[in-house]
């Protein structure tokens, strides 16, 4: 069993756990070592001043105990550490009470000092290096309540960690906190998140809660109730807490077989303390009161959740018991007067919650329900039929709704075929009766307050023949307090209402909400009537419909896009029909334009420049046909291209017109390519806008940002606007379509002398097709993967390779290849040659591994050498396309790190290069040997120079010697401080007692 929580500091909190029936609660007494102990004890070692350690992920091996008799849990922790500062940091390990096996930092034995209660390493962190902080340690297995194990794994202020542990014997295991955990074999692995400690829990109890049946009993004539619970428990382990009922019951007895049961309130629960394996039914008894707060009396029990539940409720009296949730009741009546009861008794999902109702004998409070209503009621006539949409808006203003009757028109021919509305169950229409007019009911799922809109659609069949009388069906709500609404007719296309005939108030589409006026499509309201209180009959005639002139106003939008020899014109020009129908629109565009792209419009059957032209006017018709007559709105889109020639300084705007608008109203924007620039030079007939103003229409169709914006408006009378703009060219410079923000390339040397490199790019592209690289001749490429997936390099050349990238991306590339020289005998030169990619690069890093038996003694290179400590590697994943070759680590190897700012392969000229003159070192002991020899030549040198021995050739030979030994050593295993003081006492040493025994002797001539 595994659980998981995201947060650490929840970790402890989990200890106490007890049974699965039993809520996380606060820490166990048993715990040595509380969490906010030690964090307190991490902060004060942090608190302190120095240099700061960098932990890295660590892995962690905890080997639980395989038998009874031992207590303790093995622990082994691996992790690196680097301290970033200068001076001697303290390094926080564990803390003071654990009981520590071994400590080894860097494969050494490390000795710790304990100090405010927490256990340190002191480390240097002036050479920047990295330690691997090695330590076995063991913690205590503490015993939980119902029999686990419990133990807590302190550990150092890591980052993240892989916990293992080896659970053999030990049964499932439980880990807090982790991210992520699967099972292995015994054990279990988790992804621990940062962290101070981890807990472990195993061999617990498992607790099985079957089945609870509740019998309550109300008392009469009181506000109580008694309620028995018996309890199915089945349990694995020894001992388990079973949950039975919250601590604001009272319970007053809890036995097993007649036996009493131990009992305990934790975390606001009563629990029951079960031991022994097998089955056990518990019986609790338990005092409850009721509550009259909401007229109704009412009972609220909070359940222990089981897969089977059953409550029994027995009622004096006979009542209509409910349950909360609904669930099916079965209910039994006995008895009469007096000694009447009702047994209520129900079946419960697995609940944590129900509730009791029942009624009780007592004046039932007014029931008012009030409700205003709105009706629009929209009605079209057509060849022999005629159609209603009726919209009902309800105001609840007090009580709620549940059904809701309409009176429908006492006619058998008016059918009511759709009802719409939110939360509608079912809706019927019943024939009218003597005390009930013919009507529909709308029944409601649940009750409604507030508002609410119905929707209802009906349709009569009418004769065909003109002049024929008709009634208007006409619905209205029933059981509304007040009411008013709008009677609206509209002609069909060959058929209309003649002059209607009613007592309601004349009135105009304006009557009708916005809303509604919205919807229409351009459908025109011919009559219109509104009433307050219910709606008269309105009588008609069917006549012929009349042909109504076509009546339009026209708005277009549109943006103007200068290239640097193109003006291109982006233009949605809107239909606002406002009599009639129409199946051509006729535009107006200048003769120079072309029509580019597709025009779209609804219903489009061609677009065609207009017949007829004779090629002088100005401006040439271009016809939009349809393939049928409409009304209402409309749009048409088109795109407009003007050639501009690259001495035009100066150009009038083509604009766009629609023939035969009423009104033609429009914006326009104007947007330049980068080369481009643009100002008004004349402006006739325009307003201009700031460009926040316009419609996102217009400045959506361009990833450029509009730089001026116009609004117009004009008549048939009236001279259409124009716009007259200055035109200036620019020359533009051209900048990276790509580059590298890092490159690292980490080379491999080997004694056989196979050279392996591994060049990864960070690259940012934005409009290249391929990355190209120049690579050495001779090189020999294992693999390339893009983001991970695997790529075929494409060769221009021998040395020249291409690799496919995707564009408007940040891409990793990844390459590896290797070169072949002769084995590397005793004192070799190599020359590097990196990888040079066509783009510029931000951040270029070398790291060269060489073996550890050759001494570097020569290193040349245009790059800046730095510390090989300062490589961050790349993050490589998923390169499944890359041959990994097995890189030394840094114990077998000696490391040498380039670095440069910035590359520019264009200026460079020539890929980056290192040349290393190696030396080959015979053994480990060579550079103390060639150390004291240069010692004991550089001692007896000044010796003879104290002494002013007259033996200058063999002095200088001396010195000389001491030189060439020194420096030997020096390129070939580096010197250290610690070297260099031990020559200077050395040398001095020599010299004050060669000046000691000089001083008490006569110099000879």
């Amino acid at each position: 069993m595994l659980r998981a929580t995201a947060k650490p500091l929840v970790a402890l909190a989990l200890l106490a756990f007890a049974g699965t029936s039993a809520s996380a609660q606060a820490p166990p007494s048993e715990v040595k070592l509380p969490l906010a102990e030690y964090e307190a004890l991490v902060k004060a070692a942090r608190d302190r001043g120095g240099p700061q350690p960098s932990w890295g992920t660590g892995r962690i091996t905890a080997t639980l105990p395989g038998d009874a008799e031992s207590h303790f849990v093995e622990v082994q922790l691996d992790a690196d550490v680097v301290l970033v500062g200068e001076g001697t940091g303290e390094v926080l390990l564990l803390p003071g009470s654990v009981i520590l096996e071994s400590a080894r930092i860097n494969g050494s034995d490390a000795t710790l000092i304990t100090r405010g209660g927490v256990q340190l390493a002191l480390l240097d962190a002036s050479n920047r290096q990295r330690y691997s902080v090695s330590l076995r340690y063991r913690v205590p297995v503490e015993a939980s309540s119902d029999g686990a194990a419990l133990a807590m794994i302190p550990m150092p202020p890591l980052p993240g960690s892989t916990l293992t542990v080896d659970a053999s014997g030990a049964g499932a295991v439980e880990v807090w906190p982790n991210g992520s955990v699967q099972a292995r074999g015994d054990g279990v692995i988790a992804a621990l998140p940062a962290t101070h400690a981890a807990v472990l829990r195993w061999g617990g109890s498992a607790t099985a809660l079957r089945r609870v049946d509740y019998a309550m009993t109300v008392d009469p004539g009181s506000d109580g109730a008694e309620i028995v619970a018996r309890f199915e428990v089945l349990l694995e382990g020894p001992r388990a807490t079973v949950k039975v009922a919250p601590d604001t019951m009272a319970m007053t007895e809890a036995v097993e077989g007649g036996k009493p049961v131990a009992t305990r309130v934790v975390g606001g629960w009563h629990q029951l303390v079960v031991t022994g394996v097998g089955r056990h039914v518990v019986t609790a008894t338990f005092r409850t009161s009721i509550d009259r707060t909401q007229g109704q009396p009412e009972i609220g029990l909070t359940l222990a959740r089981a897969p089977i539940t059953r409550i029994e409720a027995k009622i004096p009296g006979h009542r209509a018991v409910q349950f909360d949730p609904e669930v099916p009741v079965s209910t039994e009546l006995k008895g009469e007067g007096d000694q009447a009861t009702t047994l209520a008794s129900a079946f419960l999902p697995p609940t944590d919650e129900v509730k009791i109702t029942w009624t009780e004998p007592r004046t039932a409070p007014e029931k008012v329900v009030s409700a205003n209503a709105e009706t629009y009621q929209l009605v079209r006539i057509e060849e022999g039929v005629v159609r209603s949409k009726v919209e009902i808006r309800y105001e609840i203003i007090r009580g709620t709704l549940k059904e809701l009757p309409v009176e429908l028109p006492d006619d058998a021919g008016v059918v009511l075929y759709r009802v719409a509305g939110d939360g509608i169950e079912d809706w019927r229409t019943f024939q009218a009766t003597d005390s009930e007019p013919r009507q529909a009911r709308i029944f409601l799922g649940a009750e409604r307050e507030g508002t609410y809109v119905l929707t209802l659609e009906l349709e009569k069949v009418v004769p065909t023949a003109f002049g024929t009388a008709i009634d208007i069906p006409l619905v209205r709500p029933l059981n509304v307090t007040r009411e008013r609404g709008v009677v609206a007719l509209f002609d069909g296309e060959k058929v209309s209402f003649a002059p209607a005939e009613t007592d309601n108030s004349k009135t105009g589409e304006d009557a009708l909400p916005v809303e509604i006026r919205q919807k229409l499509g351009g459908d025109i309201v011919t009559q219109a009537f509104k009433h307050i209180g219910p709606p008269r009959p309105v009588a008609s005639k069917v006549q012929e419909a009349k042909e109504r002139a076509f009546s339009f106003d026209a708005r277009i939008e549109s943006l103007y896009l200068f290239q640097q020899n193109t003006l291109e014109v982006r233009a949605i020009v809107a239909i606002d029909v406002k009599s009639g129908r129409t199946n051509e629109v006729v535009l107006s565009l200048p003769r120079e334009v072309d029509i580019t792209g597709e025009v779209n419009a609804p219903s489009l059957k061609a677009a065609e420049w207009a017949d007829g032209d004779d090629g002088t006017s100005p401006r040439r018709r271009y016809r939009v046909q349809l393939t049928q007559a409409l009304g209402g709105h409309f749009t048409i889109e088109l795109t407009l291209s003007l050639t501009v020639a690259s001495d035009v300084a100066e150009l009038v705007v083509p604009d766009i017109r629609v023939e035969s608008a009423k009104v033609q109203k429009g914006v326009l924007g104007v947007a330049t390519e980068a080369m481009m620039e643009v100002d008004q030079r004349a402006a006739t007939g325009l307003t201009k806008l700031d460009v926040s103003q316009l419609p996102r229409a217009i400045t959506l169709q361009t990833k450029r940002d509009v730089e001026l914006g116009y609004g117009w408006s004009f008549t048939l009378d009236e001279d259409a606007p124009s716009l007259t703009l200055g035109l200036k060219r620019h020359k533009t410079v051209e900048t990276l379509t790509a580059a590298i923000r890092r490159m690292w390339v980490e080379t491999t040397i080997f004694e056989e002398g196979e050279i392996v490199s591994r060049a990864t790019f960070d690259v940012e592209n934005r409009d290249q097709n391929f990355l190209r690289l120049d690579v050495p001749a001779g090189a020999k490429v294992l693999g390339a993967t893009v983001d991970g997936e695997s790529v075929e390099p494409i060769a221009d050349n021998d040395t020249t390779l291409k690799l496919r990238i995707p564009k408007q991306r940040r891409v990793m590339v990844d390459l590896t290849y290797k070169l072949k020289r002769d084995s590397l005998g005793f004192l070799p030169s190599i020359d590097l040659i990196a990888p040079r990619p066509a783009v510029f690069v931000n951040d270029f890093q070398w790291l060269v591994h060489v073996p550890k038996k050759f001494g570097i003694y020569g290193a040349s290179s245009a790059l800046r050498r730095v510390e090989a400590s300062d490589w961050t590697p790349p993050d490589r994943e998923g390169s499944a396309g890359t041959i990994d070759v097995s890189i030394k680590s840094s114990e077998d190897t000696v490391e040498r790190m380039f670095r440069a700012d910035v590359y520019d392969a264009a200026e460079a000229g020539a890929a980056p290069t290192v040349s290393l003159s190696l030396i080959a070192t015979p053994g480990p002991w060579l550079d103390i040997v060639l150390f004291v020899l240069a010692l004991i030549l550089f001692g007896w040198a000044a010796w003879q120079r104290t002494r002013l021995r007259r033996r200058k050739l063999a002095v200088a030979a001396a010195i000389l010697g001491g030189v060439l030994l020194l420096l030997a050593k020096t390129l070939g295993w580096g010197i250290s401080g610690g070297e260099a003081m031990v020559a200077v006492v050395v040398i001095a040493m020599v010299v004050f007692l060669a000046w000691l025994q000089r001083k008490g002797e006569e110099v000879p001539d």
